[in-house]
């Protein structure tokens, strides 16, 4: 992000994959890592206060609290460190964990060297074929697809479901997670068809061995219906976003980060189609769901009200 103008602790700041501005609140980006030492000076360092933390953690990253969650996990891995050593299993997990902290805030760089570590530990000491292993490999793929190596990431992802599909079966939920990621990798390479394909068994494995009702068969059909929207097929797309934002809607609840970029999902693709009233129904309840659950001042609530800004402008020249 490159910052453009300052007001007090907000940034105007240019998303570059978006190509776009926004008002972010400074804490959430700035603060997050400088906040760790302060965290650190809290409570006793034992491993299980590390525990606590990463629970803690753990449960902000899966409320869409990232930027919270950050210096927790952070925290967690210093006291490990100190505490079990530089060479603990426990400290290489908490690093896995940090890994996935930065790469929830989009910091892939930093997230980088903790999942290649840790990979490199778990192969070390369990073997290829260990289940901790052929997670780190499929995680450290699934970070070098989000960070712009879709390619190299590809390589990574194909290794970890060939190994998934002989240890933990064709069927298993990581492995069919596993397809879906080649999937996406193949999207970012703009291989349409190979990554229809890919994703499409993934949603019908998850049907059978989930059920249409899941966390799992929703986010694998938000990443077909995402596949077409790229494609330009947006007629095909917004079906996907409306079946995976009903099945979130039941499984996570209206009031929930990711039940929000399903409405964003189904406002962009009517957008795309002309029914600018029903886009700006969605996007509306995307906003208030984030700022109600993530703050005004996170960047997806950001997002929210910038699609919000397009959509008044594209009403107001087409008069609608």
């Amino acid at each position: 992000m490159a910052v453009l103008e300052t007001n007090g602790q907000w940034l105007k700041v240019q998303v570059p994959r978006y190509e776009k501005t926004a008002w972010i609140h400074n804490s959430y980006v700035q603060q997050a890592t400088a906040a760790a030492p302060r965290a650190r000076l809290t409570g006793p360092a034992t491993s299980e206060r590390a525990d606590q933390l990463m629970n803690k953690a753990n449960g902000l990253l899966r409320e869409g609290r990232g930027h919270e969650a950050l210096p927790l996990a952070l925290e967690a891995y210093e006291i490990k460190r100190r505490v079990r050593g530089e060479n603990h299993s426990e400290t290489y997990g908490a690093m896995s964990f940090v890994g996935g902290a930065y790469m929830d805030v989009g910091q892939y760089e930093q997230a980088l060297p903790f999942y290649l570590k840790t990979y490199e530990y778990a192969k070390r000491e369990y073997g290829a074929e260990h289940l901790m292993t052929i997670s780190m490999l499929c995680n450290t793929g699934t970070l070098l697809v989000q960070k712009g190596d879709a390619q190299e990431g590809l390589k990574y992802l194909e290794e970890s479901l060939q190994l998934r599909r002989k240890v933990e079966g064709p069927k298993a939920p990581n492995t069919i997670r596993t397809l879906q990621y080649c999937g996406e990798a193949q999207l970012k390479l703009r291989r349409y068809d190979q990554a229809r394909k890919l994703v499409a068994e993934a949603v019908e494995l998850f049907a059978e061995v989930s059920g249409r009702e899941s966390w799992n068969y929703a986010t694998a059909v938000s990443s077909l219906g995402s596949i077409d929207f790229e494609a330009g097929n947006f007629e095909v797309a917004l079906p996907h976003y409306r079946t995976a934002l009903e099945t979130y809607r039941k499984v996570l609840g209206e009031e929930h980060s990711t039940t929000a970029s399903a409405y964003q999902n189904v406002g962009a693709a009517l957008h795309h189609l002309g029914d600018l009233v029903g886009a700006r129904r969605s996007q509306q309840r995307a906003a208030e769901i984030r700022q109600k659950v993530l703050g005004y001042g996170h960047e997806h609530t950001a997002d929210s009200y910038y699609n919000l800004a397009l959509l008044a402008h594209a009403m107001n020249d087409t008069g609608t």
